[in-house]
């Protein structure tokens, strides 16, 4: 076996890749879930968000290959050359510049939301503008990184262009976490208890912790690139950033969905009609929303009943022909409803 001697201090810069890409892995695959998931409750939502979903997953799983490319080249192919582990590779491109691109993606999207939350002009604005700072300070750093080539000499040569682009975005997610939770409190003040007054407080909850926990991640990146120059403890947040950015635009999108019989519910009551195939249709309902009751709720079950086994008998009919047991069963279910 042949001994190679690697630096003291070789922890401090193969330990933080290592971890970071773990850790993008792993939101990369809470990523898919979430955009799975509004797959299939939101078919209707309007096709350009869509589209921005789909091209946030496919530019989040390029991230993912190809740091894993420069993982590999560390870990596996050049194991034991110190020179692998301080060369930046690809990382100049998967790192800043596609971080960068990502949270303008994100960041255009809500100051969008804001827009049509608030109906003004200013505040998307304004975060446009920091966006496009951070957006444009990240090209600048992926260009430094690539001229530069090697992890030691990034903390000293590319500082101000790190610091343009964290700072940047540091500002526009407390604008964007503050404006979104200011309109989602002045939509909310104005609804009674229901649904939409449900949602609402879950979405200023999402908007809250998914915006404190990027705004941190982008401080802890910055305090850790000046408080340890030559390791590369910044880099374990600065991979996975752009991965929490992608799932907090999901988390906000998912929260309405709604759980009926789940928690938080208890404003609301609800009838639940069950055929005999398993099937189950629930109406819910409260006593103060819109004039509904429960009178209009039993009626509006009554209804959605009678349709169904209008449908299913003229199903069976086609099927086999129906007895005059079946009848007169179908006769005492529409009487008892």
């Amino acid at each position: 076996m042949i001994n190679i001697p690697t630096p003291d201090h070789i922890g401090n810069i193969a330990g933080p890749l290592f971890v970071g890409l773990l850790a993008n892995w792993f939101l990369l695959g809470v990523l898919t879930v979430q955009v799975y998931t509004y797959y299939l409750a939101f078919p209707d939502d309007l096709k350009a968000q869509q589209l921005i979903v789909v091209a946030v997953l496919a530019l989040e799983v390029l991230q993912s290959v190809l740091t894993t490319r420069d993982g590999f080249r560390q870990f596996a192919s050049g194991w034991g050359d110190f020179d692998e582990f301080v060369k930046i590779g690809w990382l100049w491109f998967s790192i800043p510049i596609f971080a960068a691109s990502l949270c303008l993606v994100v960041q255009l999207f809500y100051a969008w939301r804001i827009h049509i939350l608030g109906k003004m002009c200013w505040l998307p604005a304004l975060i446009v503008t920091l966006s496009i700072a951070q957006f444009t300070a990240g090209i600048f750093e992926g260009y430094f990184g690539r001229t530069i080539g090697d992890f030691t000499h990034l903390q000293r040569l590319g500082l101000w262009t790190t610091c343009w682009r964290i700072g940047a975005a540091l500002a526009c997610d407390v604008f964007i976490v503050a404006g979104m939770i200011h309109y989602l409190v002045k939509s909310k003040s104005g609804l009674r208890a229901g649904r939409a007054r449900m949602v609402i407080t879950r979405l200023i909850m999402i908007a809250l912790e998914t915006g404190f926990l990027c705004t941190v991640f982008a401080m802890v990146d910055l305090i850790l690139y000046l408080a340890l120059p030559g390791t590369t403890y910044h880099l374990t947040p600065a991979i996975v950033v752009s991965k929490l950015y992608s799932n907090s635009m999901l988390a906000v999108l998912n929260a309405r969905i709604g759980y009926p019989g789940g928690r938080h519910q208890s404003d609301t009551n609800s009838a639940v009609l069950t055929f005999p195939s398993g099937i189950q249709f629930t109406h819910h309902f409260t006593n103060d929303q819109e004039g509904t009751n429960v009178t209009t709720g039993i009626n509006s079950i009554r209804q959605l009943s009678s349709r169904m086994i209008q449908k299913s008998t003229s199903v069976s009919n086609l099927e086999s022909p129906v007895s005059p047991d079946d009848t007169s069963a179908q006769t005492l279910a529409n009487d008892r409803l």
